[in-house]
């Protein structure tokens, strides 16, 4: 069975993350105008496929609800709120809110009922702030607050007080949104790949047509991405350990998986981050490799790693850190390849092939 709107919306999805992936690795940053397609393309399109179900309306209308909030909260995280006619896209996205509740409300759903109206709470206040430019810990925090009460008010629908499963897809919308968005948050992803993660969970979240392997245990498309994603990003280290092992190179065991040494002289035309300190003492050349657990602390703390295109675009910035890697011959890196690539090959591999981690457990006889 193929689903033309989700079809459609996948096609969207596919060109967008492709040169999305292109602007990552070329420029390290993805504008967000360049999603606003896919969301005029793909947003309509799941709608469409949810209206197609039993309870169709029922669907869209809690469909409608989870946008909104995405659509706000990137709205937040993109623009900044200084007039009067900036509050015009909130509005409208409260005002739509609302109409949600409402509609929950005629029909009985207290529970969504509830849920809505506390959205609209929730959306009015941190609205206000933003507009008064003073950002806390309540607007940093609020869609945790939001997606939490969505994906526990539709999970109750599906398990306690209906049969339709389909429900329960719309609490997986918003609990993999927050996933992925505290996954931002905490700097563990870059923007533009906790987006794309968002706005496919947004935009496909059921396999658009029965893939070759066919469907997983969980048919939940945005998991299956999540796991291709992260199974296809585990090749790039295998590849550098052989290389790093045939080449001679020397560093220790964890190291060998995640970088390689280039020339200091060239540093800025590679592609990658910095994963040595490497500092002068008394004119000696001190050098240690970065330690993971060190490094994933800096990055929740919005610690910024030294990237290669900086010493590149700004070498004045960085004339003394290019001094250093020039004298120290050698400079170890990561590798630079942005996670959005091994998403976009996720989601391709799992539209046309399936899942790959129950393609390998089917393989040994494991399920």
């Amino acid at each position: 069975m193929i689903i033309v709107p989700l079809l459609i919306g996948a096609i969207a999805v596919v060109i967008t993350l492709c040169y999305a992936s292109y602007l990552d690795i070329i420029d390290r940053r993805v504008p967000f105008i360049n999603w606003v397609p896919l969301l005029l393309v793909g947003i309509p399109g799941a709608g469409l496929a949810l209206l197609s179900f039993n309870n169709g309306i029922v669907l869209l209308a809690g469909y409608a609800g989870i946008t909104s909030a995405v659509l706000l909260l990137a709205y937040f995280n993109n623009r900044e709120i200084s007039s009067l006619k900036h509050l015009l896209w909130p509005s409208l996205l409260i005002v739509l809110q609302v109409c949600t509740g409402l509609y929950f409300f005629t029909i009985g759903m207290m529970s969504i009922f509830f849920m809505s109206m506390a959205a609209v709470l929730i959306f009015v206040c941190a609205t206000l702030l933003e507009f008064r430019c003073k950002e806390n810990f309540f607007t940093d925090t609020w869609p945790i607050i939001y997606f939490l009460i969505a994906s526990f008010s539709w999970f109750y629908y599906a398990m306690a007080v209906t049969s339709q499963v389909s429900y329960a897809y719309l609490g997986m919308i918003g609990i993999f949104c927050l996933i992925f968005y505290l996954f931002a948050y905490f700097h563990l992803f870059g923007g533009a790949d906790a987006w794309a993660l968002i706005f496919i969970s947004l935009t496909i979240p059921l396999f658009p047509f029965t893939p070759l392997a066919g469907y997983p245990p969980l048919a939940f498309f945005p998991f299956t991405v999540l796991v291709n994603a992260v199974l296809f990003n585990l090749i790039a280290p295998v590849a550098l350990f052989v290389m790093n092992i045939y080449r001679g190179n020397r560093a220790p065991l964890l190291y060998l998986f995640i970088g390689y040494p280039v020339d200091g002289e060239k540093v800025q035309n590679s592609f990658g981050f910095i994963i040595e300190d490497i500092r002068e003492t008394d004119g000696t050349i001190d050098r240690r490799f970065l330690k993971l657990g060190e490094a994933l602390a800096s990055l929740v703390k919005g610690g910024k790693r030294i990237y290669t295109k900086d010493l590149r675009l700004h070498p004045e910035q960085y004339s003394h850190e290019i001094s250093l890697y020039k004298r120290a011959g050698k400079v170890w890196i990561s590798y630079g390849v942005p996670f959005i690539v091994p998403i976009t090959t996720g989601v391709i591999f799992g539209l046309f092939i399936g899942d790959i981690l129950t393609i390998c457990l089917n393989f040994f006889g494991a399920i």
